[in-house]
């Protein structure tokens, strides 16, 4: 594979993934986290994502064989995925309350532990997810 054919793959896969909304997402859910935790989630989405993505890359056309996909069905699929993803970025939604939750006692539910964010959300749905999935089937 010669340079402009690599770089001719990464520039949509870039596009697909979207790394500032991922940072943003990342920065949100960590803000309270120290530094070496916030390396360790991010060391780990990124290697699962690329694992997935990794498998899709490999097995992705025998899979679509395997469940009798053609790859033109795929592709209108993966276009109309992204449309309207594109459509629904493009409305002004309810936006997520992060109130915390009241027990029966009436006072405020506290994890005592962080929840570990770095497979789902973000390794999953944020980095490897279908609009790249789809992507890396079609290269």
């Amino acid at each position: 594979m010669d340079l402009g054919t690599l770089v001719l793959a990464i520039i949509p896969l870039l596009v697909v993934v979207d790394p500032p909304a991922s940072i943003a997402f990342f920065l949100t859910l960590g803000s309270e986290r120290s530094t070496a935790a916030l390396r360790r989630i991010a060391f780990r989405a990124c290697a699962f994502a690329t694992m997935v993505l990794l498998f899709f890359v490999f097995s992705g056309e025998a899979l679509l064989t395997f469940m009798h996909v053609e790859m033109y069905s795929l592709q209108a699929a993966g276009g109309l995925l992204l449309g309207l993803i594109g459509v629904s970025m493009l409305k002004e939604g309810e936006k997520p309350s992060y109130e915390p939750a009241l027990i029966p006692s009436g006072e405020q539910f506290v994890h005592e532990t962080p929840v570990d964010f770095s497979l789902v959300p973000l390794g999953m749905p944020m980095l490897a997810g279908p609009g790249s999935i789809s992507l890396v089937i079609l290269l």
